[in-house]
């Protein structure tokens, strides 16, 4: 073994140590404010925290399925979340940079767990004597994604997102793992495919469309810190949602550039011109089933649809078939060609 792979789990394992011990401090001071930081509460804290799992069952996304016409040319769409999954060399860097700015400034400096947000947020929280304040890393935020994904019963679902201690403790110990086992970049890939944007975009494929009717790939400066920010509340800071919202984006997306400037990931000039353009929407017409797609092939595509419901290879019923064309992520080639359809109608 490397002397250099010796240094690497030498520090993994302490950042492991500290992370814990500082844990088991942090959270017993934040739930026992009279008994906390006495020895006994922080060693019970930190050694649940260091049994509690550590293996993150990161299972399919919902992707979906595509209809198109023998060119190529797309008929309609079929899905539960409008999610296409890319890879990190299909995402620019502007669009990585501005995620990290807007979420997790330090995320290339801590191990999954960061340590200063955390006591940071913890005596800011104290003296507001309420929840003032988060600390979660982009590495928890992609593991909390998952959890909520992994939750098969309405009690799993309540647990992935209560405002709990428990639950913050089980979402450090899986990010801890989590930096282990991935690379930075590969984390910052998940979460960008995982996340919601708001407005039917799900992950940055899905995002780009809804919102501007592009790949990722071509996202600008200033529409790439939209997106990003929108993460934070994809409610609020949704410009297709018009009124206050528009101001409420303009204003997330300039914070944004700020920090992305702040960081050294833009210079300042290119954040100002950016902070002086508008939000620039295209958004892309709604294409859910063969009631929304295009209108000429509608019988064509009803066609399809009844001939997938009775095909045993996607499911053992039509609810099954039915879920796993919605969620798939199909790519299906028929016939029709359009060129003979319109001298057809």
């Amino acid at each position: 073994m490397s002397a250099s792979r010796n240094i690497r789990i030498a520090t993994d394992v302490v950042s492991l140590l500290i992370c814990s011990l500082l844990a088991g401090v942090l959270v017993a001071a934040a739930a026992f404010p009279a008994l906390g930081m006495t020895g006994l509460g922080a060693k019970e804290a930190a050694d649940s925290f260091q049994n509690l799992p550590s293996d993150l069952n990161v299972p399919p996304l919902p992707v979906k399925s595509q209809l198109v016409a023998a060119d190529g040319s797309p008929i309609t769409s079929f899905f539960t979340e409008n999610r296409v999954p890319v890879t990190m060399k299909d995402i620019p860097v502007v669009m990585q940079h501005a995620m990290v700015a807007a979420e997790d400034s330090r995320f290339y400096k801590h191990r999954g767990v960061d340590m200063q947000g955390v006591v940071r947020a913890l005596v800011a929280n104290q003296q507001a004597g309420e929840v003032t304040q988060g600390a979660s890393t982009l590495t928890q935020q992609y593991v909390k994604n998952v959890l909520k994904y992994n939750a098969k019963t309405t009690k799993e679902k309540r647990q992935a997102e209560a405002p709990t201690a428990a639950r913050k403790l089980r979402e450090m110990r899986l990010a801890l793992a989590v930096e282990q086992k991935y690379t930075k970049s590969q984390i910052l890939e998940g979460y960008l495919n995982i996340a919601f944007f708001g407005n039917d975009g799900y992950g940055i494929a899905g995002a780009s469309q809804v919102y501007f009717s592009k790949m990722p790939k071509d996202l600008t400066l200033a529409e790439a810190a939209m997106l990003a920010g929108a993460v934070k509340s994809p409610t609020q800071y949704n410009p297709a949602a018009g009124g206050k919202h528009v101001a409420a984006a303009l204003d997330r997306r300039n914070f944004v550039l700020r920090r992305m400037a702040e960081l050294g990931y833009v210079s300042k000039a290119d954040a100002d011109k950016a902070k002086k353009t508008p939000i620039g929407l295209h958004t892309s017409k709604k294409q859910g089933n063969c009631n929304t797609g295009v209108v000429a092939y509608g019988f064509y595509c009803q066609y399809f649809l009844d001939w997938w419901k009775k095909q045993s290879a996607f499911g053992k019923n039509v609810k099954e078939r039915m879920a796993a064309l919605d969620t798939g992520g199909y790519r299906i080639t028929t016939a029709l060609d359009p060129r003979i359809q319109d001298i057809a109608q």
